[in-house]
């Protein structure tokens, strides 16, 4: 098989589309990563992160991390008004903290949810 290699472009725009082509055409070559990396100038490393960032670019976003509603109660008070009711998970934080998950709660809510608690 040839091996045409494509000028890298200037153009932010257009390197997705290039390392595509190179990631493509290294995969139906006989040559391994590392011997194909030297033919385009980069190392193994790099494709394998070019392939990596283009995969990660393909996979359906989540949408932003956002306000989620969130009750405070004293850390004395009862956990839930309904005793025999009790959380279908309780998810203990530092300092003392815990969010109590009720049964049929949005798996997607409290997703977001951890995701703000982890940029505090």
């Amino acid at each position: 098989m040839s091996h045409f290699i494509a000028e890298r472009p200037s153009e932010r725009s257009e390197l997705a589309a290039w390392y595509s082509s190179v990631l493509e055409e290294q995969s139906q070559s006989d040559l391994s990563v590392a011997e194909y990396a030297e033919l385009v100038g980069v190392t193994a490393a790099t494709l394998y992160s070019w392939r990596r960032r283009l995969a990660s670019d393909r996979r359906p976003s989540k949408p932003p991390a956002g306000l989620v509603e969130v009750r405070v109660r004293p850390n004395d008070a009862p956990s839930d008004p309904t005793p025999n009711l009790a959380p279908a998970l309780v998810v203990r934080l530092d300092r003392g903290r815990s969010i109590e998950v009720p049964f049929g709660f949005d798996a997607e809510h409290l997703e977001r949810l951890l995701e703000v608690i982890d940029r505090c």
